[in-house]
């Protein structure tokens, strides 16, 4: 009796650990400036996909991909499919999920700060952004990205390209 109350104690004290850390990444790191979780809809992403015309040699990015769940259905659609991602929490689920759903080759995430990692290797950029961290996007975008890149804006304006297509609220641009 004693033993599995002990175990029942790690248990709870390992559950609330856990609790606290996944309360800091998700709710606090939002107050420290950085953007808060709030993922694409499975229509949004459908849209996304469909605009971006992925034909299955593509190299993608989404930033800030949050829970990873539109970079796994990219995965599908593409080479390769690449997750980048500030909350370490997030970054640890992904890289746990590749393992379970044997879906490594295809896809990585990284933990890291977009605006420092070279864009100039990926065909198409997804993003879902608010509009300060857009505008400060647009910049290294025009820069990095070669003739020809897609980037798919998600609500969010791009200024410094030209809006090719849209579907609803889902805005395709390419680099000219």
């Amino acid at each position: 009796m004693i033993i599995i109350n002990y175990i029942s104690q790690i248990c709870l004290f390992t559950f609330l650990v856990l609790y606290l850390i996944f309360f800091a990444f998700y709710f606090i790191l939002p107050l420290l400036g950085h953007a808060p979780y709030y993922p694409s809809g499975k229509k949004a992403m459908k849209d996304m996909i469909k605009l971006a015309g992925l034909k299955g040699s593509e190299r993608v990015i989404d930033l800030g991909s949050g829970d990873g769940r539109l970079v796994f259905e990219l995965a599908k659609y593409s080479r390769e499919a690449t997750g980048i991602e500030h909350n370490p929490f997030f970054v640890i689920f992904c890289r746990l999920r590749c393992l379970f759903l044997r879906r490594k080759a295809k896809t990585s995430f990284m933990y890291g700060n977009f605006y420092k990692h070279d864009l100039s290797r990926y065909d198409v950029i997804f993003c879902y952004l608010l509009p300060e961290s857009m505008r400060k996007l647009e910049l290294k975008m025009k820069k990095e990205l070669k003739p020809g890149t897609k980037v798919i804006s998600n609500t969010f304006h791009i200024d410094v390209f030209k809006e090719a297509k849209s579907s609803g609220k889902i805005k395709l641009y390419i680099v000219n």
